[in-house]
């Protein structure tokens, strides 16, 4: 996370725990862990260069591992004097394979979207009169110059230092007050990542951490499902501090979301298909880069006869600020995250049937359109 945990923690415990995952002492390990703080359990040895995680992976001591990633507190992400995160220095796909996130019942998968109540993308068209448009989508322009709430997004990013104090001041700090309250109010004190929550929202307040907020974010808690309804703060939050995260901008050229859609729906994307219309990320959106990860998702689930199965390709042929690749800040790295912010554009550039193992699925493909930050004062008019 860029973030520099101190080798110098003075620490009898810390030093014998490390031992004991370096060495394989299962019983001791599961001992040692309720008596230590956070700072002791991911502690970093200053001979090794190494967490007791990185430690436990590099020795493929599976038990271990699967000890450490089930606490609370233990921080997945520190990188070694390699640079390297325990997941990447695993030997063995079965301790990868710990990494992992665990679907629980009634979660909702961030991978996929399943018959939402609210579209996750907004239609920019400002073309009144076409009768058959999709009135459920928003009504807009066919322009990224004028899709005026990404400019204004894209301004308070590249907004000028004595700017940013001024929007810092207020727009900032209220910011942090709602996170602050949805974070308390969706992520119960008894959930097993509460403790870790609130060490990365204080990481976020204290050090000025932004890719603690991805990190968060990407944490198995109810805080994704408050944010899918309630983002605003958040977005705030990440556009104020966007040009700190330009080392995380996707440089790829294709990501991808698993969605199960209505015919409605689908008529909806042919409809901006066929009128080159460009459309608006509503919602924070995960995307993969790896298309085995939303594919695994994207079967129907029972009861879902009249719905359709339906893989989105986002395509990317410039870098892009409001893709971040978080796969190094996730908490679950093997799920390769692209993350999507709200007020990301995109144009349909094609619809196509698929079919496999007797289960037809469509393929959308959509293409980022680039947007040009105007002044502050420009964006707003």
């Amino acid at each position: 996370m860029g973030q520099k945990y101190s080798t110098e923690l003075q620490s009898n415990l810390a030093n014998e725990f490390y031992q004991f995952c370096c060495n394989g002492n299962v019983n001791r390990v599961r001992e040692y862990l309720p008596l230590l703080s956070y700072n002791e359990i991911n502690y970093i040895n200053p001979n090794t260069g190494q967490t007791s995680l990185h430690a436990a992976c590099l020795n493929n001591h599976l038990e271990i591992v699967r000890l450490l990633l089930e606490n609370n507190v233990c921080n997945r992400i520190i990188r070694n004097q390699q640079n390297r995160i325990a997941y990447d220095v695993s030997p063995s796909n079965e301790i990868r394979s710990l990494f992992r996130r665990s679907q629980q019942p009634n979660e909702t998968n961030r991978f996929i979207e399943i018959c939402p109540n609210r579209s996750s993308f907004g239609l920019i068209t400002n073309t009144r009169s076409e009768t058959n448009r999709p009135d459920d989508w928003v009504t807009g322009y066919f322009s990224s110059a004028d899709a005026q709430d990404a400019q204004l997004m894209m301004a308070l990013s590249h907004a000028s230092p004595i700017m940013k104090l001024l929007l810092y001041a207020r727009t900032e700090s209220e910011s942090k007050i709602i996170v602050q309250r949805l974070i308390e109010t969706s992520i119960p004190i008894t959930h097993n990542q509460y403790q870790r929550a609130h060490i990365l929202y204080k990481e976020f307040l204290n050090k000025n951490s932004v890719k603690s907020l991805l990190t968060l974010y990407s944490l198995q808690t109810p805080l994704f499902g408050t944010l899918q309804s309630n983002a605003d703060a958040y977005t705030v939050l990440l556009y104020l501090h966007l040009d700190e995260l330009s080392d995380l901008a996707y440089r790829g050229r294709l990501t991808y979301r698993g969605m199960i859609m209505s015919f409605d729906d689908l008529r909806a994307y042919r409809w901006a298909h066929e009128h080159a219309a460009i459309i608006e990320t509503r919602t924070f959106q995960s995307t993969s880069k790896d298309r085995a990860v939303a594919f695994a998702f994207s079967d129907l689930p029972p009861g879902y006869n009249n719905q359709l199965s339906v893989i989105i390709r986002y395509k990317f042929t410039q870098i892009c600020p409001t893709a971040i690749d978080i796969h190094n800040e996730s908490q679950f790295t093997p799920e390769d995250e692209v993350l999507l912010l709200p007020f990301t554009l995109f144009r349909v550039t094609s619809i196509k049937e698929r079919s496999s193992d007797e289960v037809l699925r469509y393929e959308i493909t959509m293409q980022n359109i680039p947007v040009t930050p105007n002044s502050l004062w420009a964006s707003s008019r």
